[in-house]
């Protein structure tokens, strides 16, 4: 399998990391703690697969997609300084612990019930090449709390020459992005097979908010596709929405 996807990608004529003089390395890490010191008391867990860039521009690249949701930005907000990956993983998991027992610790206090206070956070990172020159940061995060729980996919585009982070206005004209929203729109309420953006409304999509591109997106050959984490425009049910343009 190996050989044929070397294969596949010398045919394609596709550049990989290795021609940008890339590499890619991962900290992984499964780690938990307790509400409280009771035997049988709610516990948070975190499970943590980061790819990490080696190379050049690397620590621009590992500093953008860190700082872009992968980890919640408020816990990387104390410093505008670059921060080495292994350094801002360990800061994000001493900060979640002592954010979770200072705040779950009154509830589980208040409301011992079994599960009133379980708590879970997963990342699991992985990186592709779906179009010539741009590098594909992808995270799936699953955040869960007792019996419910949420997954979404965040992305972030990198240009593989510069390190830096495609904006929606790398990527379309000025007039394009005057009516990407309503665009986006029409393109979902046709995914759907709908007639027009108003039917698209009454089927419970952008209800209370205009027509709008979301800053997670993946870029790839055959264009743009918009991703709507559930809940964001639509109810939780219908989960993570994606606009093909």
């Amino acid at each position: 399998m190996a050989v044929l996807l070397l294969v596949l990608a010398s045919c394609s004529g596709r550049k990989t990391l290795a021609d940008y003089e890339l590499s890619l390395d991962s900290i992984v890490v499964d780690t938990s703690v307790s509400v409280s010191k009771d035997a049988n008391a709610p516990r948070c867990a975190l499970h943590l697969n980061v790819k990490v860039f080696s190379g050049p521009n690397a620590e621009q690249m590992n500093d953008s997609v860190l700082r872009g949701g992968i980890l919640p930005a408020d816990y990387l907000s104390l410093t505008d300084d670059k921060i080495p990956v292994r350094e801002a993983v360990d800061s994000f998991i001493k900060r979640y612990f002592a954010d979770y027992r200072a705040f779950y610790g009154k509830v589980y206090a208040e409301e011992s019930g079994a599960g009133t206070a379980d708590l879970s956070y997963r990342v699991d990172t992985k990186v592709e090449m779906l179009r010539s020159g741009t590098i594909n940061y992808l995270a799936s995060i699953t955040d869960q709390s007792g019996a419910s729980a949420t997954t979404y996919t965040l992305v972030h585009n990198l240009d593989a020459e510069t390190g830096r982070i495609l904006h929606l206005w790398d990527l379309f004209g000025s007039d394009q992005l005057s009516t990407l929203g309503q665009d986006i729109g029409e393109a979902l309420a046709s995914q759907l097979e709908l007639s027009d953006t108003i039917a698209l409304r009454e089927q419970g999509y952008f209800v209370h908010t205009p027509f709008y591109a979301p800053d997670n997106y993946l870029v790839d050959d055959d264009g743009v596709v918009f991703i709507f984490v559930p809940g964001e425009i639509a109810t939780k049910e219908e989960g993570e929405i994606r606009v093909k343009f």
